[in-house]
């Protein structure tokens, strides 16, 4: 594939000749004309063929939260107090986002799934998984789970120092889980796993994702530890991806440290890759 490459790693005036879903040659448009004669020519002189982009963290979500109408506030704001939100079906939002990646040359993507919370969990996370299956991007669909530091870290604590007025209050919007629960977390996770085994595309992979290591316990860390590698499955960190992981956000908390010690490395498998073509 690399001869006839120029110094750049450019092949001018050239063509792929694709049948199928399959690339079977890449050369020189005229060698490729000439051996393929009755092949349908897509494209012209003007455009580029080149490798599609990976959208290495994203969401789903085809509009931000400030299209949909919410307030453009401080971090801290925003965790306590929610503006009214335009309402839009999971699978659209993905969908939308999905075109949008494909628009700007993007045919691979990680997805980290942010749930609306635990009612609504398996169908936003099947509805999402719908819409990539038929935009056809490659994703590796992240699972969000969290049971712990709902709100504030350290929810005793905090509980603790409040007044009695408000006390009962602050205790139910602090444990109000933000995804599904562990039973009905790792059910779905069987299902989907057995599911995406028999899809015949291969284009979507599934993480268990923790929302990070100081929003779950222990317990839970080590149930995703396990079934990951049960099921040939990858861990994965979300908050990892931002920076604030462990030197940052827990520092003087060693033990966080510690429970990642013992996970599996990260790993993002390459579906695409740009030494394939150049």
């Amino acid at each position: 594939m690399r001869e006839g490459l120029g110094a750049d790693g450019i092949i001018k005036d050239g063509a792929i000749y694709v049948s199928g879903k399959n690339i079977v040659e890449v050369g020189l448009f005229k060698d490729l004309k000439a051996q393929y004669s009755t092949a349908t020519i897509v494209g012209s002189p003007r455009f580029w063929i080149m490798p599609g982009f990976v959208n290495a963290h994203q969401h789903g979500k085809g509009m931000t939260s400030f299209q949909l109408g919410a307030l453009d506030e401080p971090l801290e704001l925003t965790r306590v107090k929610t503006a009214p939100q335009a309402k839009i079906p999971p699978y659209l939002d993905t969908l939308y986002a999905a075109l949008r990646m494909i628009e700007a040359g993007v045919t691979t993507c990680l997805h980290y799934n942010s749930s609306r919370g635990p009612i609504q969990y398996e169908s936003d996370v099947r509805e999402r998984i719908k819409a990539y299956a038929e935009a056809g991007v490659r994703v590796s669909f992240g699972l969000d789970i969290r049971d712990r530091n709902h709100l504030v870290y350290g929810d005793e604590e905090f509980l603790a120092g409040l007044p009695p007025a408000v006390k009962e209050r602050a205790r139910a919007k602090i444990t109000e889980p933000r995804t599904a629960n562990a039973e009905n977390y790792f059910r779905l996770v069987g299902q989907l796993t057995d599911e995406l085994r028999n899809d015949r595309d291969g284009r979507i992979q599934l993480f268990l994702t923790p929302a990070g290591p100081q929003w779950c316990t222990e317990d839970l860390l080590g149930t995703i530890h396990r079934i990951a590698d049960d099921r040939g499955g990858l861990a994965f960190n979300e908050k990892a991806r931002h920076g604030d992981g462990v030197t940052g956000l827990h520092a003087g908390q060693p033990r966080y440290g510690q429970l990642l010690n013992f996970r599996r490395p990260v790993h993002v498998p390459s579906m695409a890759r740009t030494s394939d073509i150049r």
